[in-house]
């Protein structure tokens, strides 16, 4: 997988509505709201006919990584990125990456979804993106769509 430097070791200025993203009660509340959502819903991309036919997959706003790791799982050919603000978010998602021994297909980049994103024009075959009301205001839409 291509690897690409995380940027500045500060944390960029976040919209996320919990500024608290160091705690570890954070991070277990949105693994566990992760885990609803994605069951609720079907599974990890059930709105697509043929998922597997997609190669590269950007997460944004990816959290704690739960959904790029379970559609790594479920999806053995896919390549996955995950993208989010927070440093905490990214680190506990690497780690949880290689816990699962999934290191070598996912990679978490800490990167603000509100900036200009850092990747060659169509290099994604798919961009995921679940919760953005989460850290997008409603001027922020038409510029990340």
């Amino acid at each position: 997988m291509q690897n690409f430097q995380d940027g500045p070791k500060k944390e960029h200025p976040s919209t996320y509505f919990v500024q608290d993203r160091q705690n570890q009660r954070e991070l277990a509340r949105l693994t566990i709201q992760d885990k609803m959502i994605t069951t609720s819903m079907g599974g990890v991309l059930p709105e697509q006919a043929e998922p597997a036919s997609f190669k590269r997959i950007l997460d944004v706003g990816c959290g704690t990584g739960n959904w790029v790791i379970e559609a790594a799982q479920t999806y053995p050919t896919m390549s996955l990125t995950g993208i989010d603000v927070s440093r905490t978010m990214i680190e506990y998602a690497r780690a949880q990456a290689a816990e699962q021994q999934l290191s070598e297909r996912l990679e978490f980049r800490v990167m603000d979804a509100l900036r200009m994103l850092e990747f060659p024009a169509g290099y994604f075959d798919l961009v995921n993106m679940r919760l953005g009301s989460s850290f997008l205001r409603t001027w922020d839409w038409p510029n990340i769509i």
